[in-house]
This record gives structure tokens, C-alpha cells and sequence, in this order.
């Protein structure tokens, strides 16, 4: 027997490791109790509406807690934070996140987040709105961060020729102003974006090559003038496609679409890109009453499980017609022309309409109609956005339609140019279905 080492219970190296599993599970106690404060604080600042207090003392309430804990619990509460379209809030997270863990692996969806709000013109527009509504000038440093909710109905009259205020923008006398502070809003979100990009290169080169980076930030390059680094990325993506392609049912497979999309584009290869819809300009408006009768639309029947949905556009709209064949399965009401804003469609049979005027591929302008001409809108999710649109519906025995016109106002701060090429995102969805399991069908728009 080895002199100096005995196996007997209790003696002085088995007391040792005893104590040392027991000082372990007192920190992870102790750690466990602390992550428990730190989740009921955050309840708590949502619960009193007293998130402005809660950030500003964030780096004293996570002095308990580990790096990976840390990361963990402020990015569930950056997630909430954007969850309830509290995007400045959201942003001022994530930026704490990359101050305090800079390098750190689990930083990688503060990257994300960041990016996805400082390359969305959906989300400039939301803020510059705001900022003209509130009267502040700087509006990212601003304390607010509710997105200011406007009162309006749907319009449900045929005409196209309205002139009152639009509820989606500020009113005629302010529109410089609306104007001049998305530019303000455009050109700080840009040099954020940029100034993330080389962070990312600096702690997670990796991430900063991935696509869900360098896909949104192609409009900034572009617009910044860098043109030549966005076209560099392109290329470099398409020569790792050659000897490693991506498995199409991979989770990053709408990106790599996106990718070939964005190829096809600045080639001007239709060949290469993935489903175009056109559309296209027309000089007689439609009158908006449901029928799908003008010389316009398309006419050819629909099988019993198709739709159909059109795009045409004049100097002041994006028009759309909808057709769908009724299902068996479901029960079709009577069209109704009581409308208000954000009405609960789930019982209905409905298009979803997703635009993306920017082709960042991460935000979008959502329209929702259904069987009986009811709807819901959001932008970036938040249904606070109620912008003007007009919509008639009709009906026979085997389909339903639609005709609705929105002001290019409401979707973008400028009318399309010829050539413009827009991302459009369709649903259909029945109430008999898992909606759960279906999947838009994505295209490109192409304005001409």
C-alpha cells in the first residue's frame, strides 16, 4: 500500500473535494437566485412602464453574474424590448451587450439585431414619423421610444382621388420636415451600420462575412458610395458557392436566395434570379369596386386550389388585385364594407401581403386582406402603423376578390423609378390549416 494516501472515508482529500463541490453548488445557487432577482427586475420595469431606469442601471443590476448569464438575460430582454417595438430601448441594449462582452460568441445576435434595425427604411420611416409628430429634432438621442400610434378608418370608397391628411404621414405642411429628419434618421443609422461592420471584423470576423450581415448592408454601401465592397462580397460569396453550395433546406436558404437574387440584379441577369412578378405601369386607374373586370387583370380561371395576385402602379399608388378560389373546407361570410384598422382575421380566408422597399430581406410593410374585404396592417410588426389604403371586394360561388390601392406615400419616401426592384412576400392562409407550417412564397417586384 502507497505510504501518505489513504482511501478511508473521511480523510483529508475526500474532506477537500467535499468542500470544493460544496463551495460549486453555492455559486450556482447563488448564481440561480440572482439570474431569479435579475428576470423579476426586468418584470417589474415593464410592468411600472420604467424601462428608461431599468437600462440606465443595467450594468449595476449584472455585476452578480457570470459573461454567458450576463449576455444571456439582457439579450431576453432585448428581445422583449423589439418584441414590444421598443426599438431604441432594443438598440441601447444590444450596444451595452458589445461594450461590456466584446469578443464574446454568444454577442453574435446583438450583431444581428443591430444590424437588421440600422439598414431598415421601414424602421427610418417609423422614427422619422414619430420625430415629426413629437416635435424633436434629434431623434435617436431622444428619451421616446413609443412609436406614436395614429386614429384613422379604412376607406372603403371606390375613388382614388382623395386629398385629406394621410394617417401613414405627417400632413402636407409638414412633409419637409417628415423629410429632413428620415434623411437625418437615414444617415446616422447608416455610419451605425458601418461602424458595426468593422467592429464585427475586429471581435467576430466569422459573423461579418455571414449573409444576414452583409445582405442589408448592400443598400448602405451602395448608398454611401462603397459600391465596389458590396460588389467584392458578392463575388467572393459566389466563388465559396462553386465548392461548398448551400443545402436548400438549410435554415440560411432565404438568404442564400437573397444572395443569387442580388447577383442577378446588379448583373441584370433575370435568368439568375429566383420568381419576378411584374409590376407593371398603367394610366387608367381601376375603379375600385371588386370585380376584376378592367381590361387590366388577368382573366384565365383558376384551378380549385390557386390564387391569383397582381400588381399594377401610376404615379401615386401601388395597386393589387386578388383572386382566390374558395375552399371546401372553409365558410365564406358575406363581403361587409365596416372596416376599421387591425381587425382579427384568423377565422378568415386571407392574403398576406409582405413589401420590402429596400430589399433588406429583414423588415417589411405587412398588408392583410380577406374574403370579405377586412384587413390588418403592421410595419416591422408593430400595428401601430395605420396607413391610408382603399380596398372593394367581391364574390360568386367559386372565388373571392379583391381590389385595394395604397399611396406609394405610405410604403416608401419616394415613388418607384422604372426599374425599381422591390421584395414581396405572399401567404395564403385558411383557418383550417396549420398556418404554422406555411411558408411565403418570396419574389422580386419589379416596378416597370
Amino acid at each position: 500500500m502507497m505510504t501518505g494516501i489513504s482511501y478511508l472515508k473521511g480523510d483529508r482529500l475526500r474532506r477537500d473535494a467535499d468542500v470544493q463541490v460544496a463551495k460549486i453548488s453555492n455559486s450556482t445557487l447563488q448564481s440561480i437566485r440572482y439570474r431569479t432577482t435579475v428576470d423579476r427586475i426586468i418584470d417589474n420595469a415593464f410592468a411600472g412602464n420604467d424601462l428608461q431606469k431599468l437600462i440606465g442601471e443595467l450594468g449595476h443590476i449584472l455585476k452578480g453574474l457570470d459573461a454567458l448569464t450576463a449576455i444571456d438575460r439582457l439579450s431576453y430582454l432585448a428581445i422583449r424590448l423589439e418584441r414590444q417595438h421598443q426599438y431604441l430601448h432594443a438598440m441601447r441594449v444590444n450596444h451595452l451587450i458589445l461594450h461590456e462582452y466584446a469578443g464574446h460568441p454568444f454577442t453574435e445576435r446583438a450583431y444581428l439585431s443591430l444590424i437588421r434595425m440600422y439598414t431598415s427604411s421601414e424602421l427610418m420611416m417609423q422614427f422619422a414619423h414619430a420625430a415629426t409628430q413629437s416635435g424633436i429634432s434629434d431623434f435617436k438621442d431622444s428619451r421616446q421610444s413609443n412609436v406614436v400610434r395614429a386614429s384613422a378608418t379604412v376607406e372603403t370608397s371606390p375613388a382614388l382621388g382623395s386629398n385629406q391628411n394621410q394617417p401613414g404621414v405627417p400632413a402636407t405642411g409638414s412633409v419637409n420636415t417628415y423629410l429632413e429628419q428620415f434623411q437625418l434618421i437615414e444617415r446616422d443609422f447608416f455610419k451605425e451600420a458601418l461602424d458595426l461592420l468593422v467592429h464585427m471584423k475586429r471581435n467576430l470576423p466569422e459573423l461579418s462575412m455571414d449573409l444576414r450581415v452583409r445582405i442589408p448592408l448592400l443598400r448602405v454601401q451602395s448608398k454611401v458610395g462603397a459600391s465596389d465592397n458590396a460588389a467584392k462580397y458578392l463575388r467572393i460569396w459566389q466563388s465559396r458557392q462553386l465548392f461548398n453550395p448551400v443545402d436548400p433546406e438549410s435554415r440560411h436558404a432565404a438568404w442564400s436566395q437573397a444572395a443569387i437574387d442580388e447577383v442577378g440584379i446588379k448583373n441584370s441577369l433575370k435568368s439568375n434570379m429566383g420568381k419576378l412578378i411584374s409590376a407593371r405601369f398603367t394610366s387608367e386607374r381601376p375603379v375600385l369596386d371588386g370585380e376584376l373586370s378592367e381590361s387590366i387583370w388577368e382573366q384565365s380561371a383558376l384551378d380549385s386550389q390557386s390564387q391569383r395576385v397582381q400588381f399594377y402602379w401610376d404615379e401615386e399608388y401601388l395597386i393589387v388585385g386578388i383572386e382566390c378560389a374558395k375552399r371546401e373546407s372553409e365558410a365564406y361570410g358575406p363581403v361587409t364594407t365596416e372596416r376599421s384598422y387591425d381587425q382579427n382575421l384568423i377565422d378568415a380566408d386571407r392574403i398576406v401581403l409582405e413589401l420590402d422597399s429596400d430589399r433588406d430581406y429583414s423588415t417589411f410593410q405587412q398588408l392583410v386582406i380577406d374574403h370579405r374585404g377586412r384587413c390588418a396592417d403592421s410595419r416591422i410588426g408593430d400595428a401601430a402603423w395605420n396607413p391610408e389604403w382603399f380596398i372593394a371586394a367581391g364574390q360568386t360561388e367559386s372565388t373571392w376578390t379583391i381590389e385595394c390601392a395604397i399611396r406609394w406615400s405610405q410604403l416608401a419616401m419616394r415613388v418607384p423609378r422604372r426599374g425599381d426592384i422591390w421584395v414581396v412576400k405572399i401567404s395564403r392562409l385558411l383557418p383550417s390549416e396549420d398556418q404554422t407550417r406555411r411558408k411565403p412564397e418570396t419574389a422580386l417586384l419589379h416596378i416597370h
